[in-house]
């Protein structure tokens, strides 16, 4: 289970009523190698090595499938590469027994995508779907009426640490956070970043994130002569230390797809530039004009435009961040995130027949 799910688990741990027990069965890695796992939680059972196949686009994990199957409820993870999504719900469907599936309810590419047949048997094997925005449950409902769709907004902290840190003050600095891999283009941001220095001479770029571009990243920096005004983090996830660099800085740049980044921006008060992007997460339904602005995608001028906007934005304070925070803290909780789910795993509806 990936490590920013930890909140998450802190959040079920108290929302879980005494009466009931409920375990996460996780194994060693994710599908995507860059993803850093790792969770600390009575709730977890650990089941060991997960096994991929075909460059990590099979994977499946051992250990599970008993447990799974004799659960008075299950969640399955909502993706057809899951070799136990598919052996869980068929065993669960011919017993008769409640499976839920959780993730996004369409493919990285939208509805549209081939791949989403797959998907779509997925979601009426299942007794229920849990996906991460209301927008995803109401896109699953027009189309697909039969389809049990239940709503956990996806978190990454407690509502009382999403809030702007009123402590620190302002600087002419700039957050990309993520990993650093292609899909992710931190090179586009750096590019960006290269020319708006060179109109604004007391500019900083904090990186936050590891990956495997990080040396070609730092040679980058160093080949441009900006050594002294970008600082690499690497990865870091404490709220502790996001929170002043968050709450300080002009924007955080999405340069590649849209994911978790936005609401952890928003989250912390700071406005979000981004593109539009067929990859964007659901979450890119968090942004608007009052929080965010968009850039043409894959356009390092475009980008160096948008933030130089959010520069004369930042230091006229049009931005309300507080409000900003507001927004987020109030739909984006680990709290929100674990009540939604609570609600759909404690849920009593049954399969209906013929489905």
């Amino acid at each position: 289970m990936a490590s920013y799910r930890q909140a998450f688990l802190d959040a079920v741990d108290k929302q879980l009523p005494n009466d009931v027990k409920l375990a996460f069965h996780v194994g060693d890695a994710h599908f995507v190698s860059t993803v850093v796992t790792g969770v600390q939680s009575r709730l977890i059972s650990s089941t060991g090595a997960n096994r991929y196949v075909a460059g990590r686009r099979i994977g499946w994990q051992r250990g599970v499938t008993r447990a799974a199957i004799v659960a008075d409820c299950c969640v399955v993870e909502l993706n057809p590469r899951n070799i136990n999504t598919w052996v869980v719900l068929i065993g669960r469907r011919l017993l008769r027994k409640r499976t839920l599936c959780w993730g996004h309810a369409w493919p990285r590419r939208g509805p549209a995508s081939r791949s989403d047949r797959l998907r779509k048997v997925i979601r009426h094997l299942a007794s229920g779907i849990i996906v991460y925005t209301q927008r995803q449950q109401q896109e699953i409902q027009e189309v697909e009426p039969a389809v049990r769709v239940f709503v956990a907004p996806n978190a990454l902290y407690p509502a009382r640490q999403l809030r702007p840190t009123v402590s620190v003050e302002p600087k002419k600095t700039f957050v990309w956070i993520g990993r650093l891999v292609d899909e992710k283009n931190p090179l586009l941001a750096l590019a960006a970043f290269r020319r708006l220095a060179a109109r604004h001479g007391d500019l900083h770029l904090d990186i936050v994130g590891a990956g495997p571009l990080r040396d070609g990243l730092e040679e980058a920096v160093q080949s441009y002569g900006l050594s002294h005004m970008v600082t690499f983090w690497g990865h870091e996830s404490d709220p502790a230390v996001l929170g002043p660099l968050f709450s300080q800085a002009v924007a955080s740049v999405c340069s590649g797809y849209v994911g978790l980044n936005v609401t952890q921006s928003l989250g912390f008060g700071c406005p979000v530039i981004w593109a539009l992007d067929p990859l964007n997460a659901p979450e890119v339904c968090t942004l608007d004009q009052s929080n965010g602005y968009i850039y043409a995608r894959g356009d390092a001028e475009s980008l160096a435009a948008a933030m130089d906007s959010a520069l004369e934005d930042h230091a006229s304070r049009r931005i309300d961040r507080d409000e900003v925070s507001a927004r987020v803290r109030n739909t984006y909780s680990a709290e929100a995130m674990s009540a939604g789910f609570l609600s759909a795993v404690l849920a009593t509806e049954r399969p209906r027949s013929g489905r």
